[in-house]
């Protein structure tokens, strides 16, 4: 094959694109050809930003949510406590919100399982192998036995009540509810009731 010939060839290859070099060309000449490419790029960051975000958000949300591990203790104490705090001289209609710190902890017995094994030339391996709950069983059920439990971390309490706007019962409110709870003061707020 002569030198022109071979030119020849390869402008065919480079027109048609059939190598990977002049495909690569003209994808992205395209690009460079459309109008306002940088505008459109920064959208599609901001997008796929914004999914990140809230996307990532419903994650993390879910290790700081407020929670309380049954209700029913929950609406038992607000309801003693709306109850008892509005008995107070100078009270009247109460509403509260407790805010907590994650659930209810609890530690429950376990039993660990471990295996010592011998080797050969004498070398003794110790290896935990199982570690489960121990379960009591009576009266029908099965229950694991409680070591300990902790309830969740109080961050925070408001108290609506009518009365407040005097300076004397806003303190015996902060009061009871610091005894109450076993709470700081600071994280205590008292505000009058419309």
């Amino acid at each position: 094959m002569s030198a022109s010939e071979k030119e020849k060839v390869l402008d065919k290859r480079e027109k048609s694109g059939s190598n990977g070099e002049g495909k690569g060309r003209k994808i992205f000449e395209k690009i460079r050809s459309v109008k306002h490419i940088e505008v459109i790029v920064a959208i599609i960051c901001c997008v796929v930003l914004v999914l990140v975000y809230f996307g990532g958000s419903e994650l993390s949300s879910n290790k700081k949510n407020n929670v309380i591990t049954t209700t029913s203790e929950s609406d038992k104490l607000l309801g003693d406590m709306e109850k008892i705090l509005g008995s107070i001289k100078g009270v009247g209609k109460v509403n509260i919100l407790i805010n907590y710190s994650g659930g209810k902890r609890i530690e429950i017995a376990s039993k660990v399982e471990t295996v010592t094994k011998v080797d050969s030339d004498g070398t003794v391996y110790t290896i935990t192998e199982n570690r489960s709950p121990i379960i009591v069983s009576g009266n029908g059920e099965s229950k694991p036995i409680i070591l300990k439990e902790e309830s969740a971390a109080i961050e925070g309490v408001i108290i609506v009540a009518e009365g407040a706007d005097n300076v004397g019962v806003k303190l015996q409110l902060i009061s009871a509810v610091k005894t109450l709870l076993d709470i700081n003061p600071d994280k205590i707020k008292v505000f009058s009731m419309k």
